[in-house]
Parts: structure tokens; C-alpha cells; sequence
């Protein structure tokens, strides 16, 4: 019996220390400033579905890029790292996407890339579109004399 607990206690304490592992320090967080230099694409958007390799969104309103009317966003192996966009996707959520151009490469010992896929990292400022209201002021901000294109519903 006194085996069984013990054991139990060492699974409980391991299976702890894996479920608080991963975190993001805010601090190390960029600024939308930064977030903005940095990136290819920002953009708010609705989910549609969910792809092999990604998300397919359709663009609601862009600030950089996303010219499109719907966008791909690579995750990738994203789902096993820190990252919101798949702790809080359901069809039809809004999110607010900070999309950065990344280089695929076929393997790890590739020197150049094989081709570039639209991603939103892991611990940056991609986030649901109703905690985003202080970005999206000052990303209005940041195109001065400028509003931010909104795509308009055509019925």
C-alpha cells in the first residue's frame, strides 16, 4: 500500500511539472511596434477550418499584407509547442494574427530553404480578437493618415 503511494505521488508530481511547463514570459514579449517591423502580414480574421498544416481564415480587417480575402496560416507542429492559437480555436472565432514569413527547410542539415509559409509565432502577439484592444489602437496608430483596410461583405 505505502509503494502504491509513493508511486502515485511520483506520477502526480511529473505529470505537474509537464502540464506548467511551458509559458511565456511577457516580458520578453515584443511590442506591436515590433511585432509590426517584423512581420509580412497583420490582420484580424474569422477561423473557417482547420487544414492539415494550418488554419484557413478569412481576412475581416488587415493593416499589412493579407491582400487576400482568405489566408493560410502554417502552424506546422505548432500544437506542441506554447502556442494560444490552438488552446482557443473553434470555427468561427476571431483572432488577431501577427503572420511572419518563415523558411521550411527539408531537413535540418539544409542550407537554404525549400520554400517560405505564412506563420504566427509562438509567444508573440497573435491573440484572440477580444483580448486585442490595445493593439488594435495602436495599430491604428501606426499607419498615421491611413485606415486600416476592412473587407466589406458582398451580398
Amino acid at each position: 500500500m505505502f509503494l502504491s503511494l509513493i508511486r502515485l505521488a511520483v506520477v502526480f508530481f511529473l505529470s505537474v511539472g509537464v502540464a506548467h511547463a511551458c509559458f511565456c514570459d511577457e516580458h520578453k514579449i515584443p511590442t506591436v511596434a515590433e511585432s509590426y517591423s517584423g512581420t509580412k502580414a497583420v490582420f484580424s480574421g474569422t477561423v473557417i477550418t482547420r487544414g492539415k498544416y494550418g488554419i484557413w481564415f478569412k481576412v475581416d480587417r488587415t493593416w499589412k499584407g493579407a491582400r487576400s480575402k482568405t489566408i493560410y496560416l502554417y502552424t506546422g507542429n505548432a500544437i506542441n509547442d506554447c502556442y494560444a492559437l490552438h488552446a482557443d480555436l473553434n470555427q468561427s472565432s476571431h483572432w488577431l494574427i501577427y503572420g511572419y514569413l518563415e523558411p521550411l527547410y527539408r531537413s535540418e542539415n539544409s542550407k537554404r530553404p525549400y520554400t517560405y509559409k505564412l506563420m504566427s509565432r509562438a509567444c508573440d502577439r497573435t491573440k484572440p480578437l477580444v483580448y486585442a484592444a490595445d493593439d488594435v489602437k495602436a495599430l491604428d496608430q501606426l499607419r498615421p493618415g491611413r485606415k486600416a483596410l476592412v473587407t466589406r461583405r458582398t451580398s
